[in-house]
């Protein structure tokens, strides 16, 4: 599902995130001073109270922090998240044959088990049995995550990636009522089932059409929703209407954001939202030194 229009770049990703893998950030000290994620409250995104004194909340993009050891969407990455003093990690979530929610990015199964094969040709217990490609990490259901991410005192970002079936999204609802996390996960999916089915479970991104009802009338409250998107997109000015009308405003650092030859520079961009005061970024671990004050 894309959500904004492509600027991937092949080599400059492979550049940045060979950086990111390569480097041994995973033994360093956590990069956020005085923060200790994993003995620390679970935020509720609905109290301010709960995180502005944490501003900005970060959010883990793929699933946690990614190492050789850690590939994306494991549950290695998720510890590792909360043991580097992340508040939040998105989660991207795939249906399996028997309608399952399964922890896992990529349309297909190639880059990260090897195999010309997609999440729904396999049933919960067959795809739990794959292994990530060089790794003694196992693909996992959502249901693990989400227990990891309970016992860590993390927050949640999910993004499903494919639309998917009334047992797959009640499945996500029940588990987040299971582990507690009702308070603190948003949703970046706006298929209308999702929406339905995760209503009082997890904070929705606000649509196109919201966003255009908003711009036209400000008075709009946008309580209990928030607003995603690259920096680009957002000026300072509609950051504060947004959170003048209740909203919450997350801005997405993502190094696909930036390829080689872009006039848009990621610490520009993050030195803007932290300068406006935005509530949460959500970033891949690379961008790690812009925060560490």
């Amino acid at each position: 599902m894309k959500r904004f229009p492509c600027l991937f770049n092949a080599s400059a990703f492979t550049f940045l995130f060979s950086i990111h893998l390569c480097g041994s950030f995973a033994d360093e000290p956590a990069f956020r001073s005085g923060v200790d994620a994993v003995k620390s409250p679970l935020i509720n995104i609905y109290d301010p109270s709960s995180y502005k004194h944490r501003a900005p909340i970060l959010i883990l993009h793929r699933g946690g922090f990614i190492t050789p050891e850690s590939p994306e969407c494991s549950l290695r990455a998720i510890e590792l998240a909360a043991e580097r003093g992340y508040e939040m990690v998105e989660l991207d979530v795939q249906e399996s044959k028997d309608h399952v929610p399964i922890l896992f990015h990529d349309d297909t199964m190639q880059k990260a088990c090897g195999m010309d094969k997609v999440i729904a040709d396999f049933t919960a217990d067959e795809v739990t049995k794959i292994k990530f490609k060089n790794s003694d990490q196992f693909i996992s259901t959502l249901d693990a995550a989400l227990a990891l991410c309970e016992k860590l005192h993390l927050g949640v970002m999910l993004d499903i990636k494919f639309d998917g079936s009334d047992l797959f999204y009640q499945t996500i609802a029940d588990s987040l009522e299971t582990y507690h996390l009702t308070n603190a996960t948003v949703s970046i999916c706006t298929f209308p089932k999702a929406l339905r089915y995760l209503q009082g479970k997890a904070m929705p991104c606000l649509g196109q059409e919201e966003m255009k009802k908003f711009e036209a009338d400000n008075t709009v409250s946008l309580k209990g929703k928030f607003w995603f998107g690259w920096p680009r997109r957002i000026s300072n000015e509609m950051v504060k209407k947004i959170q003048a009308a209740g909203g919450l405003v997350i801005p997405s650092i993502n190094t696909f954001h930036y390829p080689v030859g872009s006039p848009y520079n990621a610490e520009a961009d993050i030195r803007r939202m932290l300068e406006v005061g935005v509530d949460a970024h959500q970033i891949d671990s690379v961008y790690e030194q812009y925060y560490q004050n």
